[in-house]
Formats: C-alpha cells, sequence, structure tokens
C-alpha cells in the first residue's frame, strides 16, 4: 500500500482558458483544479447557419500534456430551439481512460 504524505501532494494550476469566436464566452479564464468552466453561447447576430469553435485549457501539468482542448459545435436557425437538453461531460485520462472528473448540465440549470 502506497500512501501520500502531505508534502506529496500536487496541485494542477488551470493558467489559461481561452476561446477562439466571438459568440462563446467560457468563464473563469484560470483556477486550481478540478475546476468548472461555464461556456455561453451569444446566437444574436449570428446568420443561419452551423458554427464550430475551440476551448483551450491551459495547465502547469509536469508530465504529459499541459493543453486540452473541447469543441463547440452550434446551429442556428432552422428547427433548433437552441436547446440541446441534458449534457453530459466526462473528462479521462488520456493514457488509462480512468474517470478524471465528470458533469451534468442542462438550460434548466
Amino acid at each position: 500500500m502506497f500512501v501520500l504524505g502531505p508534502e506529496e501532494i500536487w496541485s494542477l494550476a488551470v493558467t489559461s482558458v481561452t476561446d477562439d469566436a466571438p459568440w462563446l464566452t467560457v468563464t473563469p479564464s484560470s483556477g486550481t483544479a478540478p475546476l468548472r468552466l461555464a461556456a455561453t453561447v451569444d446566437r444574436t447576430g449570428l446568420a443561419d447557419g452551423d458554427y464550430s469553435a475551440t476551448i483551450t485549457i491551459t495547465t502547469d501539468a509536469g508530465e504529459g500534456d499541459q493543453t486540452a482542448t473541447v469543441d463547440v459545435r452550434v446551429s442556428v436557425g432552422g428547427p433548433t430551439l437552441g436547446n440541446v437538453g441534458t449534457v453530459y461531460v466526462l473528462v479521462a485520462d488520456a493514457g488509462t481512460f480512468d474517470t478524471v472528473d465528470q458533469a451534468i448540465t442542462s438550460a434548466a440549470q
């Protein structure tokens, strides 16, 4: 059995959270993991069509990737009402596929 002592506990700093679309806002822009992010889409002024963007999360990780990305896709117009229902997000370790964190949200929350 392996037990971590207090001096062996690590923290992961999220040094930046950015997006690449003017219609997408992600908050907060940094913090300490685990960190809950809110992504807000503003469809105002967008022409009918499909849009895509990327959220980039950068950390101070000492091993492995320091950056993770989340693809965001939005449809405007047509039969879309703007509510996709309940959204489930699962974050997995890229090497082991073990669940690191999870969240559930909907427009009602």
